[in-house]
């Protein structure tokens, strides 16, 4: 998708659209990193992580969606070390059957399903 842009946002708001998720209408900043500036605002919930200790995740219940920023992946490259990976425990207790859709920071949106 390339580097963050009025491009980008509106790449991103059509891959919504032809998912048929629905529009944004409020951004969460979800951590101070300067490229989480998107999402919905509804249930915010401290999650913590590896990656940034004040990772924040966003639900939406009633469109079933989760804005998980990058809470469960490992710490920024210059703090990683070798035994650094994502974390699926955290990633496990946040999925839930309440939820089918997952959007994370740095790729496409997923189903529940997708994961297995």
């Amino acid at each position: 998708m390339g580097r963050q842009s009025p491009d980008l946002a509106r790449q991103i708001q059509s891959a919504m659209e032809s998912e048929g998720l629905p529009p944004a209408r409020l951004l969460v900043y979800t951590h101070h990193h300067w490229d989480h500036t998107w999402g919905a605002c509804a249930e915010l919930e401290h999650v913590g992580g590896r990656h940034t200790p004040e990772s924040t995740i966003v639900r939406i219940p009633r469109d079933g969606v989760i804005f998980l920023g990058d809470c469960y992946y490992p710490p920024p490259y210059h703090l990683r070390g070798p035994e650094d990976g994502l974390d699926l425990d955290l990633l496990k207790s946040i999925v839930s059957n309440d939820y089918e859709w997952y959007v994370e920071s740095h790729a496409p949106p997923w189903r529940r399903a997708d994961i297995g």
